[in-house]
């Protein structure tokens, strides 16, 4: 299974993240933001374009354990296990229709082959996801989603750790051009 690494932050940056948040109802020049379903996303200092806070506020997240990220939209570095935010695909939105980004873990690069059974997905023979838990959910048969595929070029599949998590396993490859960034996992 895919993990995400998390990155060291000091609890000097974790502090001041925080009291960005707490001014954010008494000065909008340092802190713009927006609630959406289930993530509140915060844009860091004075008409900020790279960093943004997203706060996950659902119950169940799609990266376990995880509440807090930094979006850094100046790295588009993307690597197999890191965390990368995104346009939210249309698919999505079809659930969520008011979030606008959403973060998750690179399984699959260009070229890697897929496999999405009811048992799990696999990318390249490793299991990166157990089956497709949000069947009943979605009231949808199961070979809607069970598929084989190559990972096209210009696109990234992507997963959650959580079991319950709604990704690329149901709604497909998501484009490289609707990346934001890095996320990189603070708490």
């Amino acid at each position: 299974m895919i993990r995400a690494g998390r990155p060291r932050f000091s609890r000097r940056g974790l502090r001041a993240a925080i009291w960005l948040l707490s001014r954010q109802a008494s000065s909008s020049a340092f802190v713009r933001s927006a609630v959406i379903f289930g993530l509140i996303a915060v844009n860091i200092g004075i008409a900020s374009t790279r960093w943004t806070l997203l706060i996950e506020v659902q119950a169940i997240t799609s990266i376990q354990g995880v509440s807090v990220m930094v979006l850094d939209r100046a790295r588009h570095d993307i690597e197999r296990g890191v965390v990368y935010a995104f346009d939210t695909p249309r698919a999505v939105l079809a659930v969520h229709p008011k979030r606008p980004t959403t973060a998750k873990i690179v399984a699959g690069l260009p070229g890697d082959e897929v496999v999405v059974t009811v048992e799990g997905a696999t990318v390249n023979g490793e299991l990166v996801a157990d089956g497709l838990p949000l069947l009943e959910y979605l009231e949808l048969p199961a070979s809607r989603f069970e598929t084989r595929f190559v990972v096209p070029d210009g696109a990234l599949f992507v997963v959650g750790t959580s079991p319950f998590s709604y990704d690329s396993r149901y709604w497909g490859t998501v484009p490289m051009s609707a990346g934001q960034g890095r996320a990189w996992i603070i708490m």
